[in-house]
């Protein structure tokens, strides 16, 4: 079954020039509606258009008001921090011993993972006829994905590559996908549709690389401290905790 057609409008000169050159970084497709997203081959030597950002949320900043998200070191750790997250510990802890609080902490705290990838979208409008035709592209910006939408879009891929087409993001013959969004929250549901309509990236937006965005985790705020500044976040963020009993339990001294 088809999806239904991206909703148009019939935007000034001004309007869609400001559309077209926005220095957004970031786009969102709003629920009842359907994009036409041109995807954009991965930066330097990254083996996927999907880059994963696992994030625990809900930490309390350094003024105690503001929310900050911290990268999972079990996926985001490097050298200098170690590969061993001190949230996930405490989570694992909390589970083994105390039920009620760890459902209690992980509410905000529990690792989630989103996946970015790097589009081109599409302004649509309308010709003379009443329908509807895309009047340009905008700069790339970056798209987020639930595990759900990034496996429905991969499939595509595979069945691209079994098939021996084209990958919808080569640069030379790749091709738009439609992406329609119905609900929000972790009731959101996005449903790709491949357009078969292929076309140079240099061709819709001869500009793009350009503007190319060249580090991705960097332009989402990917922010990966070490054990020692995760902990202050926890203990900021989850002050009632039994941080004693804890810390004797993980082999870290007060």
């Amino acid at each position: 079954m088809a999806l239904n057609r991206p909703k148009t409008s019939n935007p000034t000169a001004a309007q869609s020039a400001q559309f077209l050159n926005s220095n957004n970084k970031f786009f969102n497709i709003k629920d009842g509606q359907t994009a036409l997203l041109r995807f954009l081959p991965p930066p330097g030597d990254a083996p996927s258009i999907f880059f994963p950002v696992t994030n625990h949320h809900g930490m309390k900043k350094d003024d105690g008001v503001g929310k900050a998200a911290l990268a999972c070191l079990q996926n985001h750790g490097v050298a200098t921090t170690g590969r061993k997250c001190l949230v996930c510990d405490v989570l694992n802890y909390l589970k083994e011993t105390d039920e009620d609080l760890f459902d209690e902490v992980k509410k905000d705290s529990a690792a989630r993972t989103r996946y970015y990838t790097q589009v081109l979208n599409a302004q649509m409008g309308k010709d003379e006829r009443n329908k509807p035709i895309v009047l340009g592209w905008s700069r790339p910006v970056l798209i987020q994905w639930s595990k759900t939408a990034q496996e429905d879009l991969q499939f595509i891929l595979d069945k691209m590559d079994e098939n021996g087409d084209d990958r919808f993001f080569d640069i030379e013959s790749g091709q738009g996908i439609y992406v329609s969004r119905k609900g929000g929250g972790l009731d959101t549901k996005y449903t790709p549709e491949r357009s078969s309509v292929k076309v140079s990236l240099d061709t819709i937006r001869p500009t793009w690389g350009d503007e190319f965005i060249e580090d991705i985790y960097k332009t989402v705020g990917l922010t990966i401290f070490d054990r020692d500044v995760q902990l202050q976040y926890m203990q900021r963020s989850y002050p009632k905790l039994p941080w004693q009993e804890i810390l004797a339990a993980l082999g870290i001294e007060d």
